[in-house]
C-alpha cells in the first residue's frame, strides 16, 4: 500500500473517466485515496493503491516475461505510453540500458516496417499534400498551448531501411520519448510530425494496409513549397519552438538545413548531431595522445558511408580543421576519403549531390576499396629513400674530418691543460670543487691594485668589474661593493677567511681573484 502522494494531481476541469482516458493525466493504481475522492475516481479503479516504484517493477517483470522478442516488448511499451505516460517515462529512467534499445534503435526499425499493421492509437500530427493552404489551421488542432521541440520526418530515409513513407512516424515518436525521459522535457511540450508527401516504395503502395498517401513522392518546387508552408505554420503557432529534421534523404537533408537555418531555430540530427559527437570523440582522442587541438588540421580521415550522417561528420570535421589552422577549404577537404557501397567517391562518379562532390577525390580513381586507398596513402606519406641515404659512410671531402698537421696537433696539445692544471683556478676567478677541498691551494698571482680615480670631490671611486665578470643579481651587486675593497693580504681579510665557511662562491662578485664569501 502506498502513502499519500506529496503533490496531488491538478487535473483542472477533468474528472472521472476523462482522466483515466488521458495518458498525460492517468496514473492508474497510483491515485491516492484523497485524489480518487476529489477527482471522481472512486469505484473506477481497483482498491489497491500502488506507488510508482511498485508500478514500474510490476511492468518490467511482465515485459521480461516476453523473452527475446523485442517487437513484443516494444508493443507493450507502446501500450503503456498510450495509457500512462508518467509510468512509461519512469520505466525508461529506471531501466535505461534495457528499455532504450526497445524504444529507439535498433528495434524502432522493425517497428516502422510494421507500423501500418500494428497501428492502434494516433499520436502527433500527420500532414500531406492535400493539406496545402490549410496547415496553419491544422496546427490549431493540436491541443497543447506550448511546444518546446518538434521532430519532423518525411519518411524518405528511415535509418538504413530507405523510403518507408508514412510508416516512418515511429522515428519522431521514439526520439521524443528519449528526449522526455533523459532530457527532462515535459511530455505535453513535444510534437511528433509526419510529412506524408508520398513514397517511391512500390511494396508500400501495393500493401492494402498501408496508412499513407498512395502516390509517388513529390519533388522539386512542389515539395519545397509544402515544406515552406509547414515551417511557417509551426512558428506561427509556437514561435520559440525547436524544429528537428529527422531522417530526410541525403539529396535533400543538407539543402533543407541550409534553406531554414538562418530564419528558424532548427537543426538536423543526422548531420549536425552526429558530426558534433564524432568531433568530440576526435578531440578527446587527441588529448589522450597529448596532442593539441590544432593537430586536427593534419589528420587524414576515412568516412565509411556517404549518407547524411557520413557527410555530416565530414562537414563538422572540415569546419574544425579550418578553425585549427588549415589554410583553405580545399586543403581541409583533401584530408578526407569518403566511401559508400561502391567504394571511394571520385569526382568522375555521376549522381553525386553537391555536398558529396565537395569531398570527392580528384587524385584517386573512383570506386577504390579502403585497402587500396590506404596503400596509396601510405606510399605517398613514406616516399622511397634517397640513394645517398644508403651510403655506408660519410662522403669524402664533406662529412669526413680533414687530418690536421702534426705541428697543429702539437700546439693544440700544449694549449690544453693537464689534469693537474685543470684542478687549478682559472684566470676568471672560478675554482673547481677539487681545489676548494684542497687544504693548501697553489699560490696564485695577485691581481694588480685598482687604478685610483678621482671624482668631483677628490674621493677614490670603487673599482668596477669587467662587464663579462659583472654579476647580474641585485644581491650580488651589493656583495660586490662590499668585497671589492677587501684586500686578500690584509689581517682583517685573513681573519674573515678563517672564519668564513669553505664553499664555492656562487657568483663572480668582484674583480679580485678571491673573496671572503668564496672561501
Amino acid at each position: 500500500m502506498g502513502s499519500h502522494h506529496p503533490t496531488p494531481l491538478n487535473a483542472k476541469k477533468s474528472k472521472g473517466v476523462d482522466i483515466l482516458h488521458d495518458p498525460l493525466w492517468n496514473k492508474g493504481s497510483a491515485f491516492t485515496e484523497q485524489e480518487r475522492d476529489r477527482l471522481g475516481l472512486r469505484g473506477l479503479l481497483p482498491p489497491v493503491v500502488n506507488t510508482i516504484e511498485e508500478q514500474s517493477a510490476h511492468f518490467l517483470n511482465r515485459m521480461r516475461a516476453e523473452g527475446d522478442n523485442p517487437m513484443a516488448k516494444n508493443l507493450m511499451l507502446q501500450g503503456l505510453h498510450n495509457r500512462n505516460e508518467t509510468l512509461f517515462h519512469r520505466v525508461l529512467v529506471d531501466a535505461i540500458e534495457e528499455v532504450a534499445p526497445l524504444v529507439y534503435t535498433p528495434t524502432v526499425g522493425l517497428v516502422c516496417q510494421q507500423y501500418s499493421h500494428t497501428y492502434t492509437r494516433p499520436r502527433g500530427l500527420c500532414l500531406n499534400a492535400a493539406d496545402r493552404g490549410n496547415m496553419s489551421v491544422i496546427m490549431q488542432n493540436w491541443p497543447a498551448s506550448s511546444c518546446q521541440v518538434v521532430v519532423v520526418t518525411d519518411g524518405s530515409r528511415i535509418l538504413g531501411l530507405g523510403d518507408l513513407g508514412a510508416n516512418g512516424m515511429g522515428i519522431p515518436i521514439g526520439k521524443l520519448a528519449l528526449y522526455c525521459a533523459y532530457g527532462g522535457i515535459a511530455p505535453h511540450r513535444v510534437l511528433p510530425v509526419m510529412l506524408d508527401l508520398g513514397t517511391d516504395n512500390q511494396a508500400l503502395l501495393d500493401d492494402p494496409e498501408y496508412r499513407g498517401m498512395r502516390h509517388p513522392r513529390l519533388q522539386g518546387e512542389e515539395y519545397t513549397s509544402l515544406l515552406d508552408e509547414f515551417m511557417q505554420a509551426v512558428y506561427r503557432r509556437f514561435p520559440k519552438t525547436l524544429v528537428q529534421f529527422e531522417d530526410f534523404s541525403s539529396d535533400k537533408a543538407s539543402g533543407i538545413l541550409d534553406r531554414y537555418r538562418n530564419d528558424y531555430l532548427c537543426f538536423n540530427d543526422d548531420i549536425q548531431g552526429t558530426g558534433a559527437t564524432v568531433l568530440a570523440g576526435v578531440l578527446g582522442a587527441l588529448r589522450m595522445r597529448n596532442q593539441p587541438p590544432e593537430a586536427l588540421a593534419s589528420l587524414k580521415v576515412a568516412v565509411v558511408g556517404a549518407g547524411s550522417a557520413g557527410i555530416g561528420v565530414a562537414q563538422a570535421l572540415r569546419t574544425a580543421m579550418l578553425e585549427a589552422g588549415c589554410p583553405s577549404d580545399a586543403a581541409a577537404a583533401s584530408n578526407f576519403y569518403v566511401f559508400d557501397k561502391d567504394g571511394l567517391l571520385g569526382s568522375s562518379r555521376a549522381g553525386l549531390t553537391e555536398e558529396q562532390l565537395r569531398f570527392a577525390r580528384t587524385d584517386l580513381a573512383d570506386g577504390l576499396s579502403v585497402e587500396q586507398v590506404a596503400d596509396q596513402a601510405s606510399a605517398r606519406a613514406d616516399p622511397a629513400p634517397h640513394p645517398r641515404a644508403s651510403h655506408p659512410g660519410p662522403r669524402p671531402g664533406r662529412w669526413s674530418r680533414r687530418p690536421r698537421p702534426s705541428s697543429s696537433l702539437a700546439s693544440r696539445a700544449a694549449r690544453v691543460p693537464s689534469r693537474s692544471r685543470r684542478s687549478e683556478p682559472s684566470a676568471r676567478g672560478t675554482r673547481s670543487p677539487s681545489s676548494c677541498r684542497s687544504p693548501t691551494p697553489p699560490p696564485r698571482a695577485r691581481s694588480p691594485p685598482p687604478r685610483p680615480m678621482s671624482g668631483p670631490t677628490g674621493a677614490r671611486s670603487s673599482p668596477r668589474a669587467h662587464p663579462s665578470r659583472r654579476c647580474r643579481s641585485p644581491t650580488a651587486r651589493s656583495s660586490r661593493r662590499r668585497s671589492a675593497t677587501t684586500c686578500t693580504s690584509s689581517p682583517a681579510s685573513a681573519s674573515a677567511r678563517a672564519s668564513a665557511p669553505r664553499s664555492r662562491c656562487p657568483t663572480r662578485c668582484c674583480t679580485l681573484q678571491r673573496c671572503a664569501s668564496r672561501r
